[in-house]
C-alpha cells in the first residue's frame, strides 16, 4: 500500500505493481466522516496553531502472541490511523478499510506504533487537547477487523438474555443447553382433566426424545474473559427463563435497600395447558479469598431468596421506584418488597387488552406496549397506590418493541410493529385543542418510517450534550441482526434544513430500477397490516411544535428524518447537486454539512 487520502466519508489506497507499472487506486466508502479540520495545538501565547506532521500513520501486524509458541493467537491485523480532532482507526478487512472511531482521548495530533515484548499492541498517542503523550494498549484477544471491537468466548451454552451488575463489574446471563431428558414433577390433582392430559402429554413426549432443553442463570466475570463464576443450576423441567434484571428494591419493613438478581420464567407445555411463571429472586454475594503472598481475590456465590407464583409467563422485570415492576400475561403488576421467601406484596396492577411486549419506565410514568392494541400510557399515583391511565393509541398495531425518546422536556414515544415499521408518538394532554387527540386520551402520533426489519428491542442510551438538558436516545436491534440509532434533535432551524433536502434527495435522486424510497414507504405505512403492511391506515395529523428525531434505520415520515438517507447521499453529491440541494432547503451548502456533521458527532456513541 502505498499512499491513502481521506475525503468526505471515502478512502483511496493504491497498490504498486511489479515491474514498475502505475498505482491502481480504489475508492471505498466508510460509514464515518472523516473530512475533518487537522487536530489544533496550543500556542506559546495562548492561542492555537495547526498539528504539524502527518495525518496517516501505518501500523501492520498487530496480534497478542502466544509467551510459548510466539504465535499470533488472532489473526494479525494491518491499516492506518487518522490523526485530527476526530482520530480514527482503519483496518484493513477482506479488500476493504474497516473504521472504528476513538474519540475519548479528544484531538490527537499524532500516533507511533510502540508494539514490543513489554508493551504488547502498544502504541503513543500526542493528545493535542491536553498537551500529553501517552502510552495506550489496544485490547487483548480482541479482533478489529470487524465492524465491532469484539472477542468471542465459549459458553458452552446459548445465551438470552443479559443483565448488568455495576457495582461487581459482573454479567448475568441466562442461558439454555441441551440436557438429557428428567422427569417432570406430578401434577397437583384435582384439575381439568383435558389439561392433566395434555401435561402428561408433554411430559412422555420429553422422555421420548431422550434430551431437553435446560435453562439456567449464570454470573460472569467481564473482566477475566466472562469466566462463569456462580450458576443458579438447571431450573425445573419446561421452565424457561424469560427476563432478568438487577433490582435494588426498599424493604418495606426495615427500610433498607436490597439488591437482588430478579428472574422472570414462563413454563409453555402446549396450547392446551395453561402457562405458568414464576418471579425469582437472588441474593448475589461476595467472599474475600487470600490467595497468599499478599494477593486476594473475590469470590461470588448466588442463593436464591424468594419466589412467587404467577398466572402468566412472567416477560419482563424491572425496578420501578425502588419497587418492582413486572409484566405477567396482559397485566402490569407492582410488587413491595418486605423480606422473608413470600415477601412480594403486590401493590398496583394495570390490564391491557391481549400481551404486554414492552414495558418502559420514567419517572412516575410507563409507557406499556400490546401485541394487538399499540402504545398505553400510564402514571403511578403513590398515595392512592393505583396505576392510572392516561393515553393511548386507538389504531391498532401489533406491537413488538417500545421506546421512550427523551428531550427536555418532552418525551416522544416508540412503537415498533411487526410489519417492520418505526412510529413516534407524543402525549399533549388537555394542552392540545385538536378534537382529533379526544383531550389528550390519544397519543398525537408524530411520524412513522418503514426500516424493512423486525426490531425486537430498544435501549435508552445518554447523550452528551453542550447545553446540560437531558437528551437519551435509543439503540434499537432487530431480530436479523441488525443496529439502528434514533436520536432526538434540538435544534429547530436544523431540523428544518434537513428536511427540507430529505424531501428533496427523495423527490429528485435516481434511484435503483426506478423505486422511490419515500413513494414506497409512504404507500406501506398506509395499507393494512392484514396485507403486509404497517399500522396506519391514515396520515397522522399534523401537531405545532412537535419534536424531530433523526433515525439511523431509514425512512421518513412527520417528525422523523432518515438518518441513513442523509449521511449517505449528502456528503456524496457533486457540486451542482448540493447547490440545488441547498437552494431547497434554503440554506447555503456549507451549512447543510455542518448541520449533519454536528447530527453525525451528537449520534456518536460508545
Amino acid at each position: 500500500m502505498a499512499a491513502a487520502a481521506a475525503t468526505h466519508g471515502s478512502f483511496g489506497f493504491g497498490v504498486a505493481g511489479s515491474g514498475g507499472q502505475s498505482l491502481a487506486f480504489r475508492r471505498l466508502q466508510l460509514e464515518t466522516l472523516s473530512h475533518e479540520a487537522p487536530a489544533p495545538l496550543q500556542g506559546p501565547g495562548g492561542g492555537t496553531t495547526t498539528a504539524l506532521g502527518a495525518r496517516l500513520i501505518r501500523f501492520d501486524h498487530l496480534a497478542p502472541t502466544d509467551p510459548a509458541t510466539q504465535k499470533p493467537q488472532v489473526p494479525p491485523c494491518s491499516g492506518i490511523f487518522l490523526s485530527g480532532s476526530r482520530p480514527l482507526w482503519l483496518v484493513a478487512s477482506r479488500g476493504g478499510l474497516v473504521p472504528h472511531p476513538m474519540f475519548v482521548e479528544g484531538a490527537v495530533a499524532g500516533l507511533t506504533p510502540f508494539h514490543n515484548v513489554n508493551c504488547p499492541l502498544g502504541f503513543i498517542t500526542a493528545c493535542s487537547s491536553r498537551g500529553q503523550l501517552k502510552v495506550c494498549v489496544l485490547p487483548q484477544h480482541c479482533r478489529l477487523d470487524g465492524p465491532w471491537v469484539t472477542r468471542r468466548v465459549p459458553l458452552r451454552a446459548t445465551p438470552h438474555r443479559l443483565a448488568w451488575f455495576r457495582e461487581g463489574g459482573l454479567l448475568a446471563a441466562i442461558t439454555s443447553r441441551i440436557v438429557p431428558s428428567r422427569p417432570r414433577p406430578p401434577e397437583e390433582p384435582g384439575g381439568d382433566p383435558h389439561a392433566s392430559a395434555a401435561y402428561a402429554a408433554a411430559a412422555a413426549a420429553a422422555l421420548a426424545r431422550g434430551r431437553e432443553e435446560a435453562w439456567e442463570v449464570r454470573l460472569l466475570d467481564a473482566g477475566c474473559g466472562c469466566a462463569r463464576v456462580w450458576s443458579s443450576g438447571l431450573l425445573p423441567p419446561g421452565e424457561q427463563a424469560l427476563s432478568v434484571r438487577v433490582v435494588r428494591l426498599r424493604n418495606g419493613a426495615t427500610g433498607d435497600t436490597d439488591t437482588f438478581l430478579a428472574v422472570g420464567t414462563g413454563s409453555p407445555m402446549g396450547e392446551d395447558y395453561p402457562c405458568l411463571g414464576r418471579i425469582l429472586l437472588y441474593g448475589i454475594s461476595s467472599d474475600t479469598v487470600d490467595l497468599g503472598g499478599g494477593n486476594v481475590s473475590r469470590r461470588w456465590g448466588g442463593q436464591l431468596l424468594a419466589a412467587r407464583e404467577m398466572a402468566s409467563a412472567v416477560t419482563s422485570v424491572q425496578e420501578f421506584r425502588s419497587q418492582l415492576l413486572v409484566s405477567c400475561g396482559h397485566r402490569v403488576e407492582l410488587y413491595e418488597w418486605r423480606g422473608g421467601p413470600a415477601g412480594l406484596d403486590k401493590r398496583a396492577f394495570f390490564d391491557l387488552p391481549s400481551l404486554v411486549v414492552g414495558l418502559v419506565a420514567v419517572k412516575d410514568y410507563l409507557l406499556a406496549a400490546d401485541a394487538s392494541q399499540g402504545l398505553h400510557f400510564v402514571r403511578y399515583s403513590d398515595a392512592a397506590r393505583v396505576l392510572e391511565f392516561m393515553s393511548k393509541e386507538f389504531d391498532p398495531r401489533d406491537c413488538v418493541a417500545a421506546g421512550v425518546l427523551i428531550c427536555e422536556p418532552k418525551l416522544a414515544f416508540l412503537a415498533a410493529d411487526a410489519a417492520g415499521s418505526l412510529s413516534l408518538a407524543e402525549f399533549y394532554g388537555a394542552r392540545n385543542t385538536n378534537p382529533a387527540f379526544w383531550a389528550g386520551q390519544r397519543l398525537a402520533p408524530l411520524g412513522s418510517l418503514h426500516v424493512a426489519r423486525l426490531v425486537s428491542s430498544c435501549v435508552s442510551i445518554k447523550m452528551a450534550t453542550a447545553d446540560g438538558k437531558n437528551r437519551h436516545a435509543l439503540l434499537c436491534g432487530s431480530a436479523e441482526g441488525g443496529l439502528s440509532y434514533i436520536a432526538p434533535i434540538a435544534d429547530p432551524a436544523a431540523v428544518q434544513r434537513l428536511a427540507a433536502v430529505q424531501t428533496h434527495l427523495s423527490r429528485s435522486l435516481p434511484h435503483v430500477a426506478g423505486l422511490n424510497p419515500r413513494s414506497f414507504r409512504h404507500r406501506f405505512c398506509r395499507i393494512p397490516r392484514f396485507l403486509g403492511g404497517g399500522a396506519s391506515h391514515h396520515p397522522p395529523p399534523p401537531v405545532p411544535g412537535s419534536s424531530s428525531t433523526a433515525g439511523g434505520g431509514g425512512g421518513a415520515g412527520g417528525g422523523l428524518l432518515d438518518g441513513q438517507l442523509l449521511s449517505t447521499t449528502l456528503p456524496y453529491l457533486t457540486r451542482g447537486q448540493l447547490a440545488a440541494a441547498a437552494e431547497a432547503a434554503g440554506a447555503a451548502p456549507g451549512q447543510l454539512l455542518a448541520d449533519l456533521r454536528a447530527l453525525i458527532a451528537a449520534a456518536t456513541f460508545g
